[in-house]
């Protein structure tokens, strides 16, 4: 009677490293996770940079947020205190929004101003030594003489800035000049004598000169001639 074949059991240990083996593979490595000071400083990196974030978002939020026009500087003060402009400083002049320093613009009626009295002093020196053009000079043609300079049309299609330059100009040219109302009831003015001899050229000068010695100079100029014929 042949014996029977038994089956031998399946090793205990096999089963276990088996088993080993697959919640090895099923489960992640320790390495995976970080650590407790990984993770703290993980967390300090983030909340900086949502910190940095959050600024930047702010900063560029008031930068680029619509802000008030300012009021017209020839509005009434009342309405000035509008919800939809700013007052103007008292500094500056306004113009549609705009801000623009009184500063600049006293600078450039300054040198409006003495570009126009040196050619007021220049035609009058000329009159002094030439008899030419005329003493006085009416108001309006200095207001048209400030229109045509170079300066004035820098300006622009500004025309309050225009209006206040021009102003300013003449206030200042105004104080320097001998005043006068004609028959008409026009204001002239005219360069003082003192301040065209300034503007009087060489020539004008060597003129009054041999004029003003023509007595001593003569007989000298006739006896050289004598000497030499």
């Amino acid at each position: 009677m042949a014996s029977t074949l038994k089956k031998r059991p399946k090793s205990k240990h096999n089963s276990y490293s088996k088993n080993s083996s697959l919640n090895s593979i099923l489960e992640p490595p320790q390495s995976l996770f970080p650590s407790k000071g990984e993770f703290l400083r993980l967390v300090t990196v983030l909340a900086i940079a949502f910190a940095v974030a959050l600024s930047c978002n702010y900063f560029l939020t008031f930068f680029t947020s619509t802000t008030k026009p300012f009021c017209d500087s020839n509005l009434d003060p009342i309405d000035s205190f509008s919800d939809s402009c700013e007052p103007c400083p008292s500094n500056g002049k306004c113009y549609e929004g705009n801000l623009e320093c009184i500063y600049d613009i006293d600078e450039t009626a300054k040198k409006l101003s003495e570009s126009i009295e040196a050619g007021l002093y220049e035609a009058y020196a000329q009159v002094l030594c030439y008899g030419t053009r005329t003493v006085w000079v009416r108001e309006n043609d200095i207001w048209n003489d400030l229109d045509r300079h170079n300066l004035m049309q820098n300006v622009g299609s500004d025309h309050t800035t225009y209006v206040y330059m021009k102003r300013r100009a003449m206030e200042t040219i105004v104080k320097l000049l001998e005043t006068r109302t004609n028959l008409h009831g026009l204001q002239e003015f005219k360069c003082p004598d003192a301040l065209a001899e300034y503007y009087k050229p060489l020539t004008c000068h060597f003129r009054e000169l041999v004029s003003k010695h023509s007595l001593i100079i003569m007989p000298i100029c006739a006896g050289g001639v004598q000497y030499c014929s």
